[in-house]
């Protein structure tokens, strides 16, 4: 209720999270995750790749289901900052690749106060701030 719908939205069953559906062809695994006081949001992967944005924190659900991705796309506030109800810091994130895995990180959804190039200084070999008009290729 708090944004219109762009999509027809397709509503998936309890025992479809963590496991994989397929939408439009494609395979996919939605996962729980906590995104603070406003409850929860989902995260999908797809074959390597994941998304997860307007994260909080994970469970050992989640954790499972993106082990093994090589990528990950992942909300990353601010870098130094406290950590924020609704979205991690760069320490946080850092701490969950590592039970991740992936070899890659896109940080995403970054706050205003975040300057990419500051950020791109400050983050170690295979994390990387997104930016407007990044363009990624995978197959499920």
């Amino acid at each position: 209720g708090l944004y219109d719908p762009v999509i027809t939205p397709i509503a998936f069953k309890n025992d479809q999270y963590n496991n994989p559906v397929t939408i439009a062809g494609m395979t996919v695994i939605p996962f729980v995750q906590q995104h603070g006081v406003a409850g929860r949001s989902l995260g999908y992967r797809f074959g390597d790749f994941a998304y997860s944005t307007d994260v909080s924190g994970l469970d050992d659900a989640a954790f499972k289901t993106l082990e093994g991705v090589k990528t990950w796309i992942v909300d990353c506030a601010q870098f130094d900052t406290e950590f924020v109800v609704v979205h991690p810091n760069f320490q946080v994130v850092k701490e969950w690749n590592e039970r991740v895995g992936a070899e890659r990180v896109i940080l995403t959804h970054m706050t205003p106060r975040v300057d990419y190039d500051v950020m791109r200084s400050k983050v170690p070999a295979g994390y990387e701030p997104a930016y407007d008009g990044l363009v990624l290729e995978f197959t499920s």
